[in-house]
Parts: structure tokens; sequence; C-alpha cells
């Protein structure tokens, strides 16, 4: 069962938990330099390969608040994972006024928070956090990692997080005899919930 997110009130586009990651794979950034010349088509080419590259989970070293452990970032949107649940912001711009924000919490009901999130699958991208003229601020070297892991997150069970083809998305790895019947999930700032014809569950 997939999920979707409808943003905005008479938006019918949906968000498959989806963010545009931005790291390749191999950790190598690339940058498009927009032209009036610049070829439609090797334009869209290369958006294509933008949204089908994983997600790069950074580590907090004090980029955010404290309470999240790891973040996503694409254009408007991000991702905030906290020992608890995962705070999926989006943030849509209205002209010329002040952009309006939405955020979607997802929690995984009764699940142990003792052991922190870890990052895996670390990837060669670094984030860099260059804000304002005292280094002492500054932000150096942030890893960036593929999944990151909740242990335990109930017992016998372990929580993943990753991204394929642009897309958040997570597993459950069931150790052999574990009760699964503990694992509950429960959203937060949702207005209405559906489920569409391919089984999707829909969030608005």
């Amino acid at each position: 069962m997939g999920i979707r997110i409808c943003r905005g009130p008479s938006s019918t586009i949906a968000v498959a938990l989806s963010l545009v990651a931005v790291f390749a794979s191999n950790g190598r950034a690339q940058l498009a330099v927009a032209s009036s010349a610049f070829d439609t088509k090797a334009s869209s080419r290369l958006l294509d390969a933008y949204r089908t590259r994983p997600l790069a989970f950074e580590q907090n070293r004090g980029q955010t608040a404290p309470q999240v452990q790891y973040l996503a970032r694409q254009g408007s949107s991000t991702v905030f994972l906290t020992p608890g649940e995962a705070v999926i912001s989006l943030q849509r711009g209205t002209g010329s006024a002040a952009p309006q924000t939405s955020a979607l919490r997802m929690t995984w009901l009764g699940a142990g928070r003792s052991t922190p999130p870890v990052g895996i699958d670390e990837l060669l991208a670094k984030t860099n956090y260059l804000i304002g003229n005292d280094p002492r601020n500054w932000r150096n070297s942030v890893p960036n990692y593929g999944r990151v892991q909740y242990r335990d997150a109930y017992p016998g069970v372990d929580l993943f997080y990753y991204g394929v083809r642009g897309q958040l998305e997570y597993d459950l790895a069931v150790a052999p005899g574990a009760d699964l019947s503990p694992v509950r999930m429960k959203f937060g700032g949702v207005t209405r919930m559906a489920i569409d014809r391919s089984g999707d569950l829909v969030l608005k």
C-alpha cells in the first residue's frame, strides 16, 4: 500500500511521500545553469534524472531543531526524522504572499525511543552550512546517508527509511517469530483520508 499526500484544498496533485534527492548515488552533485537558450529537451532529461536520484538524509549537527536526528531536503519540501516520527513539511508559494506551510506527521505508536536512529549506506556527498560571518556557527562536512535505520522500533522489528526514484519509503524488517500486533501508525495534520482504486492511502 502506498501513501499519497494532496497539497492544498483544491489541489489534485498528489505527492507519494515524494521528495527529489539532491545527490546522485555516487554522491556527486549536478548543477544546471538555466538560460534563455537552454535546450528544453536536455532540461527535461536532466529533470527526469534529478527526480530519480535516491534521497540523501543529512545527520543533524545543529542545522535544525535538536529533536531531529536526520533530515532530507528538496526544494520547498523537507522530511524530518525524530526518535518517534517522520515529519514532512510541505511549503507552497502564493505569488507575492508569504508561502504557506503544511506538516504531515507520521507517528509509530508505542515504538521504542531509547535507541536513536542510525544512518547507514553513507554517501560520498557532504553538506556544508556557511551561514553568517562567524565560522564557529558553520556546519562543515555534514554526512549524508542513503538509509536511516531505527533498530528495535518494536521488539524484533527494525524500521528503515530510504528513497527510491525520488519517493520516501519505509520498510519493516521483521525477525522470525516477532509479534507484529503492536505495530500501529498515526497521521497528524490530515483533514481527510481515502483509499483510491490502486489501493493507495490518500492523505489530504
